[in-house]
């Protein structure tokens, strides 16, 4: 009995302890992730103040990622675009700049054109658009990373947690395992010391039932 009861304390604790290893590299992981974001999203929101600020160019000098700033019209015709350590091709400017200004209900989000994909910021401005994006690869690397960090060290805290509940186990449980032995103990030993008075008590009653018709006189004995 006590080494199902051992079992289920096994499965319990070691249950316990990897959702408790899953939630924190979760959290880890979505915390890395969301800064990632958020970082983005900072320097889109500098790129884009500076552009309204100084009206001709963006300013990216705080800023340290792909990025591209376009002027547009209200229906999304590019007239003015401005790189920052990103390639873009005519035609992928038209593509983000048209998927920008038919989103007017949204001005922040993400765009893929096929091949990349690209966080935006935008901002109406009389008769104007003005358009700021930020390459998403580096997030995106980052989301595959923790994907592969959350699978090795999950692998690896699962089996580590294995023998730290073993141990748990194994000191939790000791003293049931202990008391039970002690009661084997004790009933084996009982059951010892009862078979002679049992068998000279069934002994006695064989020979009084041997003899029936005998009176309790001659049965005394």
């Amino acid at each position: 009995m006590h080494r199902r009861l051992r079992l289920r304390f096994f499965l319990i604790t070691w249950g316990l302890l990897v959702l408790l290893l899953t939630a924190l590299i979760a959290g880890v992981g979505v915390f890395l992730y969301r800064s990632e974001v958020n970082d983005a999203e900072d320097a889109l929101q500098t790129v884009l103040s500076s552009f309204h600020e100084y009206g001709s160019k963006p300013d990216f000098a705080e800023v340290n990622r792909e990025m591209a700033a376009i002027r547009m019209s209200e229906t999304g015709e590019p007239f003015e675009v401005s790189l920052h350590r990103m390639l873009l091709s005519d035609e992928e400017v038209r593509r983000i700049s048209a998927i920008a200004a038919a989103r007017t209900d949204q001005a922040m989000g993400r765009i893929s054109t096929g091949e990349r994909e690209y966080r935006y910021l935008y901002s109406k401005k009389p008769n104007e658009i003005h358009l700021v994006i930020a390459d998403r690869e580096a997030e995106i690397d980052l989301l595959q990373d923790l994907k592969g960090y959350f699978v090795l060290y999950g692998i690896l805290g699962m089996v580590l947690l294995l023998g730290v509940s073993v141990l748990l186990t194994r000191w939790a449980t000791k003293p049931i395992a202990e008391a039970w032995e002690k009661q084997n103990d004790f009933v084996s030993d009982a059951t010892h010391e009862l078979k002679t008075p049992l068998a000279v008590i069934g002994a006695n009653t064989e020979a009084v039932l041997a003899n029936p018709d005998a009176s309790v006189a001659s049965q005394a004995r």
